[in-house]
């Protein structure tokens, strides 16, 4: 029946559910001709409307479907979408207490209003994920939603867990393989990050992105050529991205190839100089060339362009520290930990300083706190180790020395193992 204006709805669903919107609007515009009052289509039209930028013309889309059918749950849920992506909480929340009221099991509802109260009430807003898991196990963006926040509230475990089933349900979706993998190296797991890239690839083979992030941690484990053969790879499928330009110039600084590094890290300046993460990743290049105040110019251009990039205002902390400017490094670490208190990098970083300046107990204490929030991250293992040693004790220094030797990559590797060689044996004098 090509006249039927539900069999067009229905079709657009379909194809914005694959990513084909501009079909997808084709079809729901033709559904609106044939029936100006199939409230299905106008909210899906508003759906359409957002994702392409045009919030009023969505949301008038939307309060057009819910005219029409006012007891109709889905299009207050599709509204409260619109809503919270652009900010607008309140009336987010109030159209999905409204669609709980219409239908207290649609799990979407329920997703969407955790999601809403996730900056306020994070309590709430993850008691309303756990019921949107419930009500329907089988949707991935659930189980990623509420993996994200426990991630974020560093319950590790269990929000990895989260992401995993929101992969297994969904597999071809490689954005959740992307994540697992970034949640994984956040924690010092490059191993399993690779791991986790590796099964998105098996979905996407071609899939540039994943590519440049498994071969950037390839290059932190030691793998230098399979890194470069990764992210090469990933230059000639996605030539106009700087992000793989950038993660490539990161390989080829930590494979010691400074020229390359800097080529590569100045054409993702190029092709985005409003990138704030292209100019961190130029400073290790700098770096590495011996252009101390290069790297710091290039973070602080980074910090600038993103003043809550916490990780840019560490390497700026730890590249001032290395300039011999400790209260610009401190000041630097000030901004990170204003931002984010509890943030792992932010608290070894600091735990640095207090060993610079002879304060073991301090530095013990900022890298165990870090520990707490990530237990597998093997530098706060390495900086504890550190601190512990040099309060004598001798036992509890090498145990946490030694965990962190499994984990650790790169110069911190010949650190660890130059504090192990001062300790001596087990035993020992």
């Amino acid at each position: 029946e090509p006249g039927a204006a539900e069999a067009w709805a229905l079709r657009a669903g379909a194809r914005q559910a694959q990513g084909e919107d501009e079909d997808a609007t084709a079809d729901c515009r033709r559904a609106l001709e044939l029936d100006s009052r199939l409230a299905m289509a106008h909210a899906l039209q508003g759906a359409l409307l957002a994702s392409a930028g045009d919030v009023e013309a969505a949301l008038a889309a939307c309060d057009r479907a819910i005219d029409l059918e006012p007891l109709a749950a889905s299009h207050r849920v599709t509204r409260a979408r619109i809503l919270v992506r652009y900010g607008r909480v309140t009336e987010a929340l109030a159209d999905c207490a409204r669609a709980i009221e219409l239908e207290p099991d649609r799990a979407e509802a329920w997703l969407e209003r955790g999601l809403a109260r996730l900056r306020d009430d994070p309590a709430r807003g993850l008691q309303d994920l756990d019921r949107a898991v419930e009500l329907d196990p089988t949707r991935a963006e659930a189980w990623a939603a509420r993996g994200r926040v426990r991630l974020g509230e560093h319950e590790v475990e269990a929000g990895l867990a989260d992401l995993r089933r929101a992969a297994e349900l969904d597999p071809d979706d490689t954005g959740y393989w992307s994540e697992l993998g970034h949640a994984r190296a956040s924690f010092g797991d490059l191993a399993g990050a690779v791991a986790e890239w590796t099964r998105g690839l098996e979905r996407r083979p071609d899939d540039g992105y994943l590519l440049a992030e498994r071969g950037l941690r390839r290059a932190h484990l030691g793998d230098h050529a399979g890194a470069l053969e990764d992210c090469d790879r990933a230059v000639l499928l996605e030539p106009r991205e700087p992000m793989i330009w950038a993660h490539r110039g990161a390989a080829r600084t930590v494979a010691g190839d400074a020229a390359g590094a800097l080529a590569d890290c100045d054409r993702a300046v190029e092709l985005d100089p409003e990138w704030s993460a292209a100019y961190a990743y130029r400073s290790g290049a700098r770096l590495l060339a011996g252009d101390v105040a290069g790297a710091i110019a290039d973070l602080e251009q980074a910090v600038e362009l993103d003043p809550h990039d916490l990780a840019a205002w560490c390497h700026l902390a730890r590249t001032r520290l290395r300039a011999d400017d400790v209260a610009g490094a401190r000041a630097a670490l000030d901004e990170a930990l204003g931002r984010a208190p509890d943030y792992p990098e932010a608290l070894v970083v600091r735990a640095r300083l207090a060993l610079a300046r002879g304060d073991a107990a301090t530095a013990t204490s900022d890298a165990s706190a870090a520990l707490t929030l990530a237990p597998t991250y093997p530098e706060a293992m390495l900086v504890r180790g550190l601190a512990l040693a040099a309060q004598g004790q001798a036992d509890r220094a090498r145990a946490d020395l030694t965990r962190a030797l499994e984990r650790l990559t790169g110069p911190f590797v010949e650190e660890a193992r130059a504090a192990l060689e001062r300790l001596g044996p087990k035993g020992g004098p």
